[in-house]
């Protein structure tokens, strides 16, 4: 994440799963109805439009969504790109086993062959 200026990762990326809020009562799974935003100073009904305040404080709680979209989807890039360098890493490794046992393999045919040719030459 630090590539990509990111050093410092908002607590709600690393949570591996959606959260859900749950009434006690009867546990059904509910919005939260308390605002996550400042009430409006001016009394509005805050929001994008509402005023110069509201608009700010909107237009950062969006930006801070993205961002958090962002770095999630990073992470999980970069999650997936691990998984495949680890398993290239292993067909790398099993490549290297199989290239070394032909390459035996052929050092002891090619012993074989000159054996046989010695044989041949003998036996004429």
């Amino acid at each position: 994440l630090s590539k990509t200026g990111l050093e410092i990762a908002p607590e709600a990326a690393s949570l591996k799963e959606e959260v859900n809020i749950t009434d006690g009562a009867n546990g059904e799974t509910r919005a939260v109805e308390e605002p996550t935003f400042k009430p409006c100073p001016n009394d509005g009904p805050g929001g994008l439009i509402c005023c110069s305040y509201c608009t700010a404080a909107y237009s950062r709680f969006l930006s801070n969504t993205a961002k958090e979209m962002e770095i999630q989807s990073i992470a999980g890039v970069g999650q997936e790109v691990s998984e495949m360098l680890e398993l290239l890493e292993d067909a790398k490794q099993r490549l290297r086993r199989c290239s070394e046992v032909s390459q035996s393999n052929e050092e002891r045919r090619s012993l074989l062959e000159k054996s046989q040719v010695g044989i041949d030459s003998l036996i004429r």
